[in-house]
């Protein structure tokens, strides 16, 4: 298949996501975990030499892997949990595990009692076959297998036009692809636009950020086995059919890991070689990066990690159509983190990768990532019950058909593809088309086995810019009026043009070679000019950000870069820099440019093309609105080509530039362009080939990730009282307040109170390491003389800290009427030994304990800095484990543990927002309650708005209960616990007022209680 590429017509348009990319394909590593069959153990390497440089696979296992594959997105799509919500709307996300009633039984699957959306799984009583209703996760792959064949059989390549033709010709309902007014569809029936105008922003598809492209492309992979730069070159002709945003970049790293699947086994090894597709200074390669950290950092915790990927791989901002979409659950970033993080703890497991694929919510789906489970192991891989719904011993029938709800619903068809057609026959289609793509590129066919020619994996040869997606503007030199705007493309910021410039040097470049520069802009009333040296191309009069890409020649080996604004505001966002090769293209002649009237031009050249080659033009178009060329060459209609907005005419070299792909198969071609209106100018043409600029890449090397140590207590000590105004190192020239104390001890020490010190709303300022707050320091006691922190004051925050705490030997007064609160922020506190409390007469209660954060700030807390509270001795209110506000999340494990003092208003171990994590309570000692009123010990949630990600554990070894109503959750049902809840007691003194109850939770108790406590800690 030698073309010059017409598929790089996409990377033309598309510059910042990655068509190609770098990693060795390497020789099979089998991993029995999951069943596979070495294929490329082959006697004929051995026997015949002139194999070598081939993989080997028998028809008969490619079609094999390719059904499993296939399969495998429908089971994924009836498997999963998608688009669940919480009740204030937000992604509810990690299910528990009793929602998960078996492989194919998700939300889409009949009779689900936790979650149901449309239902497109029946048993047919007649046929006594299960029936499947085409879904989007597989229909468009359907689709481009029907339009592949097309291609083949008109032209014996692919040819991009056909893509068109097939939308058309084929009718597909579809949320992004074929919706019927706004999608690729429309654009295809009423525009007749080719790939990949017809998933671009600019002009007029309203759903470019979708999830289509990579959730209906994955067979891409399959369609180019053991090729993965093919693969990727066919990803880019019909994936970005439905997408202009980051999609069509993870399609590429999906489409990637399946075609090297077929020959590599080592799920990590897939992963980190298709990561390397990814610039390194990209979202995308610090998600994988990421994941593989949440891995290691929660080994035993597939929940927890994605927890955390779903705050910490989310983009800061992520530009989703603002105004006509704001599709949560189908971000992007999101989604492939909680899917590689599948594929990572699943190890192989298809059952166990299946599950947490299906549970972690948003719409993640199996449908792409099963596949790769499918590729490597084959059929044997797959759940028999899977296999039992969907294969069928091959007479599994797909059920092609609209829904009466399909002018308003959603539903995936074809209308003019067969109302039903057995699975096997799509997987005759693939085998078809994959031995027609094996060998146009290189491969052959003999004796049953396909033989694959060994490529390596390549990626763009990326130029560094400092501060490519313009958060910041240090590096760049500006002009005019420059600012930053939270109106991002992507990322916390943008960089604002009010009639100005930004703009840098970037250097290695090599001279006469060619580049392009890419840019998301906005220009709404005003010009942008998108420039590389005298090289410019423009966005005009544009309101929402467009996709936009410069092609130069570099003069030399440095060249300066930028974007600038010209009459009015212009928002400019994520540069990106990327060396190709253009060349002439073989055995065509010079093109003449002729305008036969005002609306119809005429180009005209001698030669055939082997396949497809571009044609280049430079062009202005003046108009204010975009303008569409219907193509005919040698009189046959080659699709249309809509020539964006630049504002006045540019120079006859000008750089505002469209790649067309053509077919010439005469020795004398004539390609008639008829335009609109007379407002387009084209000022060149030639006839190119554009091969990517790539360079061999391997894996990414993904930094192992190591837990920091706990910080040591600082050697310092600063002494703090009432009334001093010295510099700390004394009893005598004390500081006044806790929060300058803690300042000059930013490594930690020991903070001395040395007399009285009066609290009122003390707020302590972050420092590292652990500081010791204390009356006993150097052999003296300065309790002796009255030392003690004093509380007053109304608020109900009293002391917040700003890192790692240990109270000892020291006295506590509470002199206000209110409750007050230490609040730990998430810090590792313990209240040790030697405190003493007192109340005075006005006050009515203990000071109480927070652990995370007192109101909306984020509690940062996870296994190596988790909120974690130690009591040995004091007398305390209520002690909280995550944060007081109800509008934010305490992240990370909660843990509590009581071996002394007395605590009177009982523990909630939870937030009064939500935890994501576990929450851990320890009772060794102490007393909890008082004699005549009601205490609640409560380590789950304690309010409507509580709700727990994972696990309640409760150890109670020893302590007294007095008047104590101890919940798994809270008694009156309120909130929730997602896990289980593990209650362990060996020990203690329980009153006959008591009881341990059930209270509300997703999972079951665990109750391991001794025979002499049963009767009164009964689990209710």
């Amino acid at each position: 298949m030698k073309r010059a590429i017409c598929i790089l017509l996409s990377l033309l348009m598309l510059a910042s996501c990655g068509i190609s990319g770098g990693g060795t394909v390497t020789d099979p590593i089998i991993d029995t975990t999951v069943p596979t069959d070495p294929v490329t153990t082959d006697q004929n390497i051995t026997d015949n030499p002139e194999n070598a440089d081939f993989y080997i696979i028998s028809a008969e296992d490619y079609r094999d892997k390719t059904t499993a594959a296939f399969l495998s997105n429908m089971i994924g799509f009836l498997s999963d949990y998608k688009y669940v919500w919480n009740s204030d709307m937000t992604p509810k996300i990690c299910m528990p595990d009793t929602w998960w009633r078996g492989i194919c039984t998700g939300n889409d699957a009949p009779d689900n009692p936790y979650h149901s959306k449309i239902v497109k799984l029946f048993y047919n009583e007649e046929t006594q076959l299960w029936e499947n209703w085409i879904a989007d996760a597989y229909s468009i792959d359907v689709l481009s297998q029907h339009i592949l064949n097309d291609m083949y059989t008109a032209y014996g390549t692919t040819v991009t036009k056909v893509i068109t033709e097939g939308w058309v010709k084929y009718s597909p309902w579809d949320m992004g692809g074929g919706n019927r007014t706004a999608g690729a569809y429309n654009l295809a029936v009423k525009k007749g636009y080719i790939s990949p105008y017809l998933g671009n922003a600019e002009y007029g598809n309203r759903y470019p950020w979708c999830q289509e492209p990579w959730i209906g492309n994955d067979g891409m992979g399959m369609t180019a086995a053991g090729m993965p730069d093919l693969a990727l070159d066919l990803a880019s002709i019909f994936g970005r059919v439905t997408g202009d945003s980051d999609n069509v970049e993870w399609l590429d790293f999906v489409v990637a890991m399946s075609s090297m699947a077929y020959f590599e086994s080592d799920i990590p090894t897939l992963i980190k070689t298709a990561a390397s597709l990814f610039s390194e200074d990209s979202w995308e390669r610090y998600v994988v990066q990421h994941c593989f950290d949440l891995y290691a950092k929660y080994p035993d915790s597939w929940r927890q990690a994605m927890i955390h990927a779903e705050k910490e791989c989310a983009r800061p901002f992520y530009y989703l159509n603002v105004g006509r979409s704001t599709n949560e659950q189908g971000r992007v970033e999101v989604n492939m983190a909680f899917m590689i993080l599948a594929l990572l703890y699943g190890e192989g497991d298809y059952n166990q990768t299946a599950m947490m694929l299906s549970l972690c919510g948003y719409d993640t789906r199996g449908t792409i990532m099963l596949p790769i489970l499918a590729i490597i192991g084959g059929m044997d891989a797959i759940p028999q019950y899977a296999l039992d719904v969907t294969w069928q011993d091959g007479k599994g029938e797909i059920i092609n058909l609209a829904r009466p709800d399909t002018e308003t619903g959603v539903w995936m068809f074809a209308e003019n593809l067969p109302e039903r057609y057995k699975i096997s026959d799509v997987i005759d289609l693939y085998c078809k088309n994959y031995e027609k793509t094996l060998v146009q590129n290189g491969g052959k066919i003999e004796d049953g086995k396909y033989y694959i020619p060994k490529t390596v994996l390549h990626t763009y040869d990326y130029v560094s810019i400092k501060n490519r997606e313009l958060d910041s503007l240090d590096g760049f030199t500006l002009e005019g009026t420059v600012t930053l705007t939270d109106n991002a493309y992507h990322g916390n910021y943008a960089a604002k043009l009010t009639d100005g410039t930004v703009k840098t040097t970037v250097t290695g470049l090599e001279k006469g070679a060619r580049y392009m520069l890419s840019a998301y802009i906005i220009a709404d009333g005003a010009t942008a000019e998108l420039f590389a040296g005298n090289s410019v191309a423009t966005v005009y009069k544009q309101s929402e950000y467009v996709l936009r890409t410069l092609y130069f020649t570099a003069e030399d080996t440095t060249a300066e870069i930028g974007v600038r604004g010209i009459g009015g505001t212009v928002l400019a966002d994520e540069l990106e820099l990327i060396r190709i090769d253009e060349q002439k293209a073989e055995g065509i002649g010079e093109a003449t440019v002729a305008m036969v009237d005002k609306t119809m031009l005429k180009i005209a050249a001698e030669g055939k093309s082997e396949g497809e080659i571009l044609l280049k033009v430079n062009f202005a178009n003046t108009s204010g609105s975009i303008q569409d060329a219907k193509i005919f060459v040698n009189g046959d209609s080659f699709g249309t080509v809509p020539f964006y907005k630049t504002g006045a005419f540019g120079s006859e070299d000008g750089a505002d530039t469209l790649y067309i792909p053509v077919v010439l198969e005469k020795n004398k071609n004539s390609i008639i362009f008829e335009m609109g209106t007379g407002s387009v100018r084209i000022l060149s043409a030639e006839f190119v080939t554009l091969n990517k600029r790539t360079v061999e890449a391997a894996p990414v090397e993904i930094t192992p990730y190591s837990a920091p140590e706990i910080p040591a207590q600082g050697t310092d000590a600063i002494y703090v009282k009432d009334g001093a105004n010295g510099d700390g190192k004394s009893a005598q020239s004390a500081v006044s307040s806790l929060k300058e104390a803690c300042a000059k001890l930013p490594a930690g020490g020991t903070v001395v109170i040395c007399g009285k010190l009066t609290v009122n709303t003390e707020i302590v300022g972050a420092y590292n390491n652990v500081i010791t707050f204390t009356s006993v320091y150097s052999g003296v006691d300065y309790r002796t003389s009255g030392a003690k922190l004093s509380f007053v004051g109304s608020d109900a925050l009293s002391l917040s800290l700003g890192g790692d705490a240990i109270f000892k030997d020291i006295d506590i007064e509470i002199a206000a009427k209110g409750a007050r609160t230490v609040t730990c922020n998430g810090n590792k506190v313990i209240m040790d030994t030697g405190i003493k409390c007192t109340r005075t007469s006005n006050s009515f209660q203990w000071l109480g304990i927070t652990v995370g954060s007192f109101d909306n700030t984020i509690c940062q807390c996870d296994d190596t800095r988790a909120g974690q509270l130690t009591i040995n001795s004091g007398s305390w209110q209520l002690i909280r484990g995550g944060n007081r506000g109800t509008r934010v999340t305490s992240v990370g494990d909660i843990k509590i543990t009581v071996n002394g003092g007395e605590i009177c208003g009982g523990i909630v171990g939870a937030s009064a927002g939500y935890v994501d994590g576990s929450v851990y309570l320890e009772i060794n000692g102490g007393t909890i309650g008082i004699t005549g009123s009601r205490t609640t010990v409560t380590p789950g949630v304690n309010t409507e708005k509580t709700e727990i990600s994972d696990n309640v554990y409760v150890t109670i070894t020893g302590g007294k209960f007095v008047n104590c109503e101890i919940s798994v959750s809270r008694a009156h049902g309120l909130g929730g616990v997602r896990g289980e809840a593990f209650v362990k007691v060996t020990g203690g003194e329980f009153t006959a007022n008591s009881t341990f109850i059930r209270g509300k939770y997703d999972g079951k108790v665990n109750a391991e209680i001794a025979d002499k406590y049963k009767s009164s800690c009964p689990i209710s």
